[in-house]
């Protein structure tokens, strides 16, 4: 072989790794969202609970979040809001940080005051790195 050849399979070479490493790299994603009246549940008991959750004002509610790929550096805002009247009242907000680099469940749980959540319709908004990229609504009765 040639030193002309070696030369352009060792650049080649060098080509497929970066290409093969960049593919592996995954950006940090929220997958889904749920909401459950439990902390405890797993991802296959998450999937089975209906889509439009309805909560009593004296059930205990957590937010499980779904993440991929996350790094050290990425960080989770999540706000919850009461919608009023057609207004959104800011209730609750959580920050999260990652101590590790990682995918899984993160629970968060909704704040009670006087161990009631008032009866009405909410929304809870989820930011990754600053950016919003999910939306679910609740609606919490008597």
């Amino acid at each position: 072989m040639s030193k002309r050849n070696i030369i352009l399979l060792v650049i080649f070479t060098i080509i497929l790794i970066i290409v093969s490493i960049a593919t592996v790299q995954r950006d940090p994603e929220i997958s889904s969202v749920y909401f459950a009246k439990k902390n405890n549940l797993t991802i296959e008991e998450l999937e089975a609970l209906p889509g439009n959750p309805l909560f009593l004002k004296t059930d205990n509610i957590f937010l499980y979040i779904n993440a991929n790929s996350l790094k050290e550096e990425d960080n989770i805002k999540i706000t919850w809001k009461k919608i009023e009247e057609a207004q959104e009242i800011k209730i609750q907000e959580n920050k999260i940080r990652p101590e590790e680099n990682g995918s899984g469940l993160i629970i968060v749980s909704m704040i009670k005051k006087d161990n009631l959540i008032a009866k009405g319709n909410y929304k809870v908004e989820i930011f990754l790195n600053n950016k919003s990229v999910k939306t679910k609504e609740f609606i919490v009765k008597n």
